[in-house]
């Protein structure tokens, strides 16, 4: 089963293992040379532009702050939807502390591994959240990122704000990528925390 580029390049970030065929093909619209010299063979240190965005985006999720700060922090938890289509854990571990960390290393059908590293900056229980987090893919940094996560009161309901500045390492993943592969994830989230009872 082939998984979807924008579900696998999300946090764990997880989760993109056939993004590496894309790199080193002619930018959408870009005038080709008619008379092509023959390619050279690419180098293994050959560097990809490193390219850089934000992602920002919004939820409202039925159910009370505290609901959505425990599913989004605790272990048990993120098991059940910080993951991508397939991924099988390896290793699995959270430190929810100033200077803690989460590790989440797995590996896809395909039998790509990949290891998503945190660390926490602040924490304010049922409120919000700033992390840093780099994710590797194949054994290679495939991007470093500086999170976060807002919770707000509306009514029955929490509205969740994330928001992510990133460094995206790898062929043409970029910040709209990002997102695709986040909108993924917090359906996934909204759909758990709202199944809980």
């Amino acid at each position: 089963m082939r998984i979807p580029l924008h579900a696998k390049g999300t946090a764990l970030a997880l989760l993109l293992g056939a993004l590496f065929c894309i790199a080193g093909q002619p930018a959408h619209g870009a005038v080709q040379d008619s008379n092509p010299q023959p390619k050279q063979k690419a180098e293994v240190n050959d560097i990809v532009q490193m390219k850089q965005g934000a992602v920002s985006l919004t939820r409202i999720i039925n159910a009370p702050k505290s609901k959505v700060y425990e599913a989004w922090t605790r272990l048990e938890h993120r098991r059940h939807w910080f993951a991508g289509p397939g991924w099988k854990e390896i290793n699995r571990s959270l430190d929810l502390k100033l200077n803690g960390s989460e590790v989440a290393h797995g590996r896809f059908p395909d039998g790509t591994e990949t290891i998503y590293t945190s660390r926490f900056h602040l924490i304010e229980p049922n409120a919000r959240l700033i992390y840093d987090f780099d994710m590797q893919v194949a054994g290679k940094l495939f991007s470093v990122s500086l999170a976060s996560v807002e919770l707000t009161s509306k009514a029955d309901a929490t509205e969740l704000t994330y928001t992510e500045q990133g460094l995206f390492l790898v062929g043409e993943y970029n910040a709209e990528s990002r997102k695709a592969g986040t909108q993924w994830l917090l359906e996934k989230f909204s759909a758990y925390v709202e199944s809980l009872k």
